[in-house]
């Protein structure tokens, strides 16, 4: 399984979780134990997690998609429409929802919405329940969760530990 981390249309990082066995990764004692059997029944090189952060967000508690937040939304559609996304996860928020609207309409393909906090735990719950670890899956987040969320899948040297709030588009 590989996991893609994507700030909108910006590729971060790309590793491989073969590699927790050659210690590239140094996975966590939580998420070695929480979600072994899930990463051990994955098989195929295929699969990926793709994360990637909302787009940028007009004000107020649960608000939209700025006019560049929805161009963002649509290059991150162009950029990841022929990765064969099979399972977009959002969270309750509608920024995220509204990121992953065009791929959402490209692939006809359902969402699972999730509770965004950074235990991450209603996550990975509905992954495990919807069999999703071993297929190509889409995962809308927020910049105070990518960061657990990369800690808790295993990935312990992800470089940058905080996202600024008003980062979209930085390598």
């Amino acid at each position: 399984m590989k996991i893609l981390i994507i700030l909108p249309a910006i590729v971060l990082l790309s590793l491989s979780l073969v590699a927790q066995r050659t210690g590239g990764i140094k996975p966590t004692r939580d998420s070695m134990q929480r979600w072994h059997s899930a990463y051990s029944k994955s098989t195929n090189s295929s699969n990926r997690i793709f994360i990637v952060r909302h787009a940028e967000k007009q004000s107020g508690k649960d608000p939209l998609l700025t006019p560049e937040g929805n161009l963002r939304a649509g290059d991150l559609a162009r950029r990841l429409k022929k990765e064969n996304i099979e399972k977009i996860y959002v969270s309750e928020f509608k920024r995220t929802q509204h990121t992953a609207d065009s791929l959402l309409l490209w692939y006809n393909i359902d969402t699972v919405q999730y509770l965004a906090d950074t235990s991450c735990t209603d996550l990975f719950e509905k992954i495990t329940q919807h069999h999703d670890w071993n297929r190509r899956i889409l995962i809308v987040s927020h910049s105070n969760i990518i960061p657990a969320l990369i800690y808790k899948l295993g990935i312990s040297n992800f470089p940058q530990q905080n996202i600024p709030d008003e980062e979209f588009d930085n390598l």
